[in-house]
């Protein structure tokens, strides 16, 4: 059960349930499977070997691009990490029956991760594993790993894949040998760090979320390189957020030195409230101005306000030109109405010339993209980014007195919204607020804005609304770790996803409020309009409707010993609309969401009511009222007497007796007979069946008080007999809980106690420490390397030309490359700074000619 509260503006949906049905597949028990993710546990007693405790994260699977794989995340008892690859349908399920799915491709590859990977697992457990995009789990190619693996040309790429924990992100590249069986053994290509810079040098930085850079599949308008995503961090010490944006690995065969990753750095105004720090962060969408929607971010804070930062724009990013030149038109069309050189003709103004210089047309082609170029085209990408907001303040969650972590925790765009820019946000205690937003508040705004312009945008902020708020009935605390999925399918539909269940929610109460923002601005400029363009039945008609119901209760059937760590929606209309959860066992749990969604449709159809019927003891069949039988033998009796003509008495003779008169009394008789004596003798035979029915009843119920009197009597016998146990086992559980105090005493005065401060550090130490050890083996394979060129050369010192491998002539000519470039650049700058100081020199009086100091003037 759940309640819907909506905004004034709208009407209120009802509520709805669900039914369980699931379709289930279990890993084959190769290895004894453990909730993924692994961690140390957090206890103030240290010790050098920590056992590892299971993540609680819900967020351990995604899908690939296609919607046709689920790649999970888990580890075995043992410690070893495997990323489990199952394609759709899962095997064993009836939808897999009418699909030949080992005809290509396995059903099941387990890539098993280098010690790295695993190492890094063992310090934090794992938050997320995401899905980059790239190749394709069906696309064949001959490319040859790097690393380990088989050297076949016939291997398949699958997408890229993120994993991180709050301190290590790792880009996994992988690929099987398909080998005609449904399982088959994957293999890791490359292991990339991309933001193993930042994190370093941030020692103090904690990774709160990392997203994929915005899609054009996934709804966006840009369409961004398939490894480019959006890290956001906070220094514990400094208390300051950085955006961290990798753009992805350079081209290949091209030598660039720019940097893949740029910050934008923000902070919240009040530091020591934990409330007001950032939880989560999403890109923005919308239909209208949808460039402006996805060039911005969402921030969302724990007490549920929302925040702003546009533009946030990734190299190499490709833009529809129709999607430009509509927010061209619309910055244009704003500098006009405002006042010369007001702030809001400033900000509109400088967002132009933004989106000018970032995305460049230069005829008329169909898309326009930003590209790696010259360091004047780099700039648009240094940009600093102002945080404007918050624009949208939710109202704050049910309060609950034991609340240990903050109230909101994820936030997804929510695509029903209409022209407007929607969002849904999930709440520890199971509550999802929709909210909406004007997508004409999206413009951007920089850090380099005058003081007194800023003061004035903030001050008219276009503020967003909260248009519908759905909360579960849940005894439940509030939870530690919750998701939003958006339904890839149907786009008004969001999935909230917990360790203990996942809750299925629909609504349409923000494409209600865009169509009466829509019909406000169209009366505003012609109300005649709203004839042509909106006819009623498309929009004014659109009544409210929320529903809410449950998809999976793990807690159900399983308990708590085997939470959900991902779940994802495909994407794959072929395999129908379903949602495949995975639990911590490794069991597999595939459901059909349109099944689900109509059974909760049928339960909330309009007067189907349920009667309670009488079930009689005994094994007797539900029984009519006596009452129901009776009552129209009595109505049929009392009309009956009604009807009957007068009688007359004994008053008459018999000599004075007619043919008359004896045929009205026969016709009296008759009909006494027929409407009363009748009636009144089948209500005695029902009278007298339901007399021996209630007689035969009470038999049985005095039989079975008898028996359930035995049973009283020989459960307090044994009452008395455990009762007696009881007392001897409390007895001893004092004695041995004295014992256990004494024992448990002397082990914590045995063993040392450090903080939970001293702790993480002795992480970041054995953090270091493989990072340290990893740079080691590269520097001693850079030394075999540089000592096999100098054997070379000292060999024979008179040839001009080495035999050295290709792919070190390949490093060698991208070296010379990069460093002509850098020292021709460095001349040219030193020689524009001489001229200068030069011309400052003459200036000042100090030289006349070059190399020629003259005489100081007193």
């Amino acid at each position: 059960m759940y309640r819907s509260f909506r905004s004034p503006m709208e009407g209120f949906g009802s509520p709805s349930g669900g039914r369980e049905g699931v379709t289930s597949f279990t890993s084959p028990s190769f290895m004894t499977p453990s909730p993924a993710g692994l961690s140390q546990q957090r206890n103030p007693s240290y010790s050098g070997n920590t056992a590892p405790s299971p993540s609680s994260s819900v967020r351990l699977s995604c899908s690939s691009p296609d919607g046709k794989a689920v790649y999970s995340l888990m580890t075995t008892s043992s410690g070893d990490c495997y990323v489990e690859t199952h394609t759709l349908p899962l095997a064993g399920t009836v939808e897999a029956t009418n699909v030949d799915a080992y005809d290509s491709k396995a059903a099941i590859i387990r890539t098993h991760l280098p010690h790295n990977v695993t190492s890094a697992l063992s310090r934090y457990p794992a938050m997320e594993l995401l899905c980059l995009g790239g190749a394709a789990p069906s696309s064949t190619t001959t490319h040859t790993p790097q690393q380990r693996g088989p050297t076949s040309a016939n291997l398949q790429l699958m997408p890229f894949l993120c994993l991180y924990t709050k301190k290590d992100v790792f880009l996994l590249k992988l690929c099987y040998e398909p080998n005609g069986s449904p399982e088959a053994e994957g293999t890791v290509i490359s292991v990339d760090e991309p933001y193993d810079d930042f994190l370093m040098s941030n020692s103090n930085a904690n990774i709160i979320r990392i997203q994929p850079a915005p899609q054009q599949a996934k709804g966006y308008a840009t369409i961004c390189p398939p490894m480019a995503m959006a890290m956001l961090t906070q220094d514990q010490s400094t208390k300051m957020y950085s955006l961290t944006l990798y753009h992805g690995p350079p081209p290949p065969n091209k030598f660039t030195m720019e940097s893949l990753t740029n910050s934008h750095e923000f902070g919240t105004e009040e530091l020591d409230d934990p409330t007001e720090r950032i939880v989560d962060f999403c890109f923005c969408q919308s239909p209208k101005l949808s460039l402006l929607s996805s060039l911005t971010v969402a921030f969302l804070k724990g007490n549920g306000q929302i925040l702003f930062a546009t533009p946030i724009v990734f190299k190499g990013t490709v833009v529809a030109s129709a999607a430009v030149s509509e927010s061209l038109d619309f910055l244009a069309a704003s500098v006009q109405e405002e006042q010369t050189f007001s702030p809001f003709f400033n900000q509109y103004a400088v967002a132009k010339k933004f989106i000018t210089d970032a995305f460049p047309n230069p005829g008329r082609s169909s898309f326009v993209t930003t590209a790696f170029g010259s360091s004047e085209e780099s700039m648009i990408f240094e940009w600093g980014v102002q945080i404007q907001g918050p624009l949208i303040s939710l109202p704050p969650a049910t309060e609950c007195h034991e609340v240990t972590e903050f109230f909101a925790k994820s936030i997804v765009p929510f695509g029903g919204a209409g022209d407007l820019v929607g969002f849904a946000v999930g709440y520890s205690n199971e509550t999802v607020d929709i909210a909406v937003a004007s997508p004409t508040a999206l413009v951007s705004r920089f850090m380099f804005e005058k003081p007194d312009d800023a003061d004035v945008l903030d001050a008219n902020l276009p503020n967003g609304v909260c248009v519908d708020r759905v909360e579960f009935s849940s005894d439940n605390k509030p939870l530690k770790d919750i998701v939003l999925v958006p339904d890839p399918i149907m786009e008004f539909v969001v999935h909230l996803v917990t360790p203990s269940h996942i809750v299925s929610v629909s609504s349409n109460a923000a494409q209600i409020a865009s169509n009466k923002a829509w019909e406000d601005a169209m009366k505003e400029t012609d109300p005649n309009a709203l004839q042509v363009f909106s006819p009623p039945s498309k929009r004014g008609d659109l009544k409210p409707k929320t529903t809410a119901w449950s998809c999976l209760d793990v807690a159900f059937f399983q308990g708590n010993q085997n939470p959900i760590v991902g779940a994802i929606v495909s994407s794959n209309v072929e395999f129908g609309h379903i949602l495949v959860v995975r639990l911590g066992n490794g069991k597999m749990t595939a459901i059909n969401l349109t099944e689900k969604r109509h059974l909760n449709e049928m339960d909330d159809l309009p007067g189907k009511q349920s009667v309670p019927a009488l079930q009689l003891m005994g094994g007797y069949a539900e029984t009519e009222s006596l009452a129901d039988i009776v009552q129209p033998l009595i109505q049929k009796v009392y009309d009956g007497i009604s009807n009957m003509a007068q009688i007359g008495g004994s008053s008459i003779m018999p000599e004075d007796m007619t043919v008359d008169v004896l045929a009205g009394a026969m016709s009296i008789y008759e009909r006494v007979k027929k409407e009363v004596y009748l009636p009144l003798t089948e209500m005695n035979e029902h009278v007298n069946v339901r007399r021996a029915e209630l007689k035969h009843v009470v038999q049985k119920q005095l039989e079975a008080l008898e028996a359930l009197k035995e049973v009283i009597g020989k459960l307090r016998e044994k009452q008395s007999a455990i009762q007696e146990q009881m007392d001897i086992l409390y007895s001893n559980s004092r004695c041995l809980e004295e014992r256990s105090s004494s024992a448990l005493q002397s082990c914590n005065d045995l063993q040392p106690t450090i903080t939970q401060a001293e702790y993480d550090h002795f992480q970041e130490i054995k953090r270091l420490d493989d990072k340290t050890k990893a740079w080691k083996s590269q520097a001693e394979i850079l030394k075999v390397k540089v000592a096999s060129i100098t054997d070379l050369i000292e060999s024979d010192t008179t040839k001009q030309e080495f035999d050295l491998p290709v792919e070190q002539l390949k490093q060698a000519k991208e070296m010379l490359g990069g460093s002509e470039k850098y020292i021709d650049e460095g001349k040219s700058k030193l020689d524009s700074l001489s001229r200068n100081v030069d011309q400052l020199a003459a200036l000042t009086g100090y030289i006349s000619q070059r190399n020629r100091p003259l005489p100081l003037k007193e």
